[in-house]
């Protein structure tokens, strides 16, 4: 008797809290009806670090859609479709858009992170942000990263079409040269010692890399990036015991090609 009375309390509480959660709805379902969007606030959450967008743009790129929403009820407002908008935006990296019971509806965009920014061979330029995704690169939103530079044939158009993020990845994926770019300027960024060490990433052919660093007379002949971590941790090495005690113009070349060896040249004076 006891077991039973024990299991119909237990249903009748969870009878309850379900009850609860759809009066909720219903309670919550009906305020949406009744409440309309009186204005827009635009957040762009990083705009200290980055200003790749702006409110106006944001606004814009709304408006340009064909998405009016102000004097609009809530239920009829598709904050999904204008999130996917905006999220295709090739600056933009996560958008989130909801309306507050005061009739406010909030647009808060998270920007890219570029890592990279590529030059090719014919003065084209782009970014590469952290998750490998490219971005344009404008005067206005120019951002002090690690520059990679040289024989790159991989002009942004062949990858962006109808600013569409999705193709634009695609493309990405199947060019081995900026892989191999982005995984070594990952690497380096994510590296607090490289990232204060590295300045420029030239491409001399297609397996063979030089680092321009940001103290020094010397460039890095890296050779390719098979083995990469291997190769920078006896360069870290390089850098703490040698450098300190011959110099940092010292040398004109430190050459990394050779396993387990590093090859240096002299300045001639």
């Amino acid at each position: 008797m006891k077991k039973f009375l024990k299991k119909y309390k237990s249903l009748i509480f969870i009878v309850a809290i379900v009850l609860f959660f759809i009066a909720g709805k219903i309670i919550v379902s009906g305020v949406k009806q009744n409440i309309r969007v009186k204005n827009i606030e635009v957040v762009i959450e990083d705009s200290t670090m980055h200003q790749f967008i702006n409110n106006e743009e944001v606004l814009k790129t709304l408006l340009d859609s064909g998405i009016v929403v102000q004097g609009k009820v809530y239920d009829s407002v598709n904050t999904l479709r204008i999130e996917n908008i905006i999220r295709n935006l090739s600056v933009v990296k996560n958008a989130e858009v909801y309306v507050t019971f005061g009739g406010t509806m909030y647009i808060k965009v998270v920007q890219r992170n570029p890592i990279v920014r590529i030059i090719t061979y014919d003065k084209d330029t782009y970014y590469i942000d952290e998750e490998g995704f490219l971005m344009p690169y404008t005067g206005k939103n120019a951002t002090r990263v690690l520059v990679a530079s040289g024989e790159i044939d991989a002009p942004y158009a062949l990858f962006e079409k109808d600013f569409n993020v999705k193709h634009s990845r695609m493309m990405f994926n199947r060019d081995t040269l900026l892989q191999e770019i982005y995984e070594i300027s990952k690497y380096i960024y994510e590296n607090e010692f490289w990232k204060n060490n590295i300045e420029q990433i030239y491409v001399a052919s297609e397996n063979e890399y030089h680092f321009i660093p940001k103290v020094g007379s010397f460039f890095i002949n890296f050779g390719d990036i098979k083995d990469y971590k291997r190769k920078f941790r006896y360069l870290k090495i390089f850098y703490k015991d040698v450098l300190p005690k011959v110099g940092w113009n010292y040398y004109s070349k430190i050459d990394l090609r050779f396993k387990k060896q590093i090859v240096c040249e002299k300045i001639n004076n």
